[in-house]
């Protein structure tokens, strides 16, 4: 999906998302600054993507101030597949196993511990991932690829 935003000079390209798998759903966040040379009307934002590649069910701007963030990394305490093995040390490096799920249904589920204790409207979980390449996804955790 192509995220542009209208310029005086015509449409600036924002943001190039790949997607993730034909079952996947996430949600996303877009950073972006509004250009110098963006007209005194309305900001107007257009998304471009192929036919029924994504659906989007909400779009929103915030132009609120930004607060203040504590960053606490943390591996994964517990990362187990659906047949329960121990998954944590072929996910605890980089390398070019990016297609290791070759068939519907695998999964890994991974539980994380924090020191800090998070209550629901104070926390937010970003998942930084090097590749997601899987057939399916059952994760309640939505990961956005960097």
């Amino acid at each position: 999906m192509r995220v542009s935003i209208e310029t005086t000079q015509g449409w600036q390209l924002v943001e190039q998302i790949q997607t993730v798998g034909p079952l996947a759903s996430r949600d996303l966040v877009v950073p972006f600054t509004v250009p110098g040379t963006t007209s005194s009307g309305p900001i107007r934002l257009k998304l471009e993507t192929g036919f029924m590649f994504w659906e989007v069910d909400y779009a929103a701007v915030d132009f609120s101030a930004d607060a203040p963030v504590h960053i606490e990394k943390l591996t994964p305490h517990s990362a187990r597949d659906e047949q329960g093995r121990d998954q944590r040390t072929a996910l605890a490096t980089t390398d070019s196993h990016y297609l290791a799920q070759t068939h519907p249904g695998t999964e890994v589920a991974l539980r994380y511990r924090t020191a800090s204790t998070p209550t629901p409207d104070h926390m937010v979980l970003l998942l930084s991932c090097i590749r997601v390449a899987t057939t399916s996804t059952s994760a309640t955790t939505k990961a956005y690829p960097t």
